[in-house]
């Protein structure tokens, strides 16, 4: 899905491959800019505008995991992610991003920007989709941020090895 970033006026495209990757390539200079990994089937989708301060985001569907992520990707940094059916497909028009249901139904994608200090409730998730935490990061998808985050967290001197008697414990 080719999409010229309208901030850069860089020429940008996400692909998916038969290994699980999504790929960010600047077609430019035809380098790899992201790869996601663990994304077997999925699909992508560009949305734009998505935000006042975010020209242009990147919708990924991984229906094996029955997820739905908005990224930025200028970070790239994953901005919302919600759970989603596992058989649906992912349809983008225009800037537009819409899941298309097994049962017909089509769902337009929308990006509607939390503030960062307020948590806010969600709406629970469709009839029979998955129920899963869908935070930024979160650490139920195993996502980079979330590993950066819990390295970040935990300094090297706060680090208990095996030898310890909490590290035991938790084994």
């Amino acid at each position: 899905a080719p999409r010229l970033h309208p901030t850069t006026t860089t020429a940008v495209a996400a692909v998916c491959d038969a290994f699980g990757r999504v790929c960010l390539f600047c077609i430019e200079t035809l380098r790899c800019l992201h790869i996601w990994k663990g994304y077997r089937d999925a699909q992508v989708a560009w949305l734009h505008p998505c935000d006042a301060n975010v020209e242009m985001c990147l919708v990924i569907y991984a229906p094996r995991r029955g997820l739905l992520e908005l990224w930025d990707i200028t970070g790239p940094r994953r901005a919302d992610a919600a759970a989603a059916e596992t058989d649906g497909r992912l349809m983008g028009a225009n800037g537009q991003v819409f899941l298309l249901r097994p049962s017909g139904r089509l769902d337009r994608v929308r990006w509607q920007p939390r503030a960062a200090s307020t948590p806010t409730s969600r709406s629970p998730p469709a009839e029979g989709a998955p129920r899963m935490p869908a935070g930024p990061g979160s650490d139920a998808f195993e996502s980079p941020r979330s590993e950066e985050r819990a390295a970040s967290a935990e300094g090297p001197d706060e680090q208990e090895g095996p030898d310890d008697e909490e590290g035991a414990e938790r084994e």
